[in-house]
C-alpha cells in the first residue's frame, strides 16, 4: 500500500477525492491520522463496520487509544509505535508495522484485529 502510495503521489496521479475513494473501497479497517498531532482525518467503512464506531466518535489516535483498547500492554505498545513515528519527524507516507490488538467496540465486544 505504501509503495503505491508513494508512487502515485510522485506521478501526481491522485487527488485526495481519489485517494479517498480508493481507501474506503478497501475491505480492511484502515485510519489515516496526522503527525504530529494524531488527529484522526479519515476511517474507511470498513473500519466503522468491523469497529462500529462512527467517524469523529475518537478525534485523535490518543482517544482511540484510551477509549478502543482494553489491554494496558496494548496501549503502551501502540503509543510507543506512534511515538516513533512522530520522533522520527516522519514525512510522507508512514505506516506502523502490523500487530494484534484487541480493540473494544461500540457494541461492547472485543475484536482481534
Amino acid at each position: 500500500m505504501k509503495e503505491f502510495l508513494e508512487r502515485a503521489a510522485k506521478a501526481g496521479a491522485l487527488s485526495f477525492r481519489d485517494l479517498h475513494i480508493i481507501l474506503d473501497a478497501l475491505p480492511i479497517p484502515l485510519s489515516w491520522a496526522t503527525l504530529p498531532e494524531g488527529e484522526i482525518r479519515f476511517l474507511n467503512r470498513a473500519f466503522t463496520k468491523t469497529f462500529g464506531y462512527p467517524e469523529g466518535a475518537f478525534p485523535t489516535v490518543d482517544d482511540w487509544i484510551d477509549g478502543a483498547y482494553p489491554r494496558e500492554h496494548h496501549r503502551k505498545e501502540t503509543r510507543r509505535l506512534w511515538n516513533d513515528l512522530w520522533l522520527a519527524r516522519a514525512e510522507g507516507i508512514s505506516e506502523i508495522d502490523a500487530c494484534e490488538i484487541e480493540i473494544l467496540c461500540a457494541d461492547k465486544t472485543i475484536r482481534t484485529a
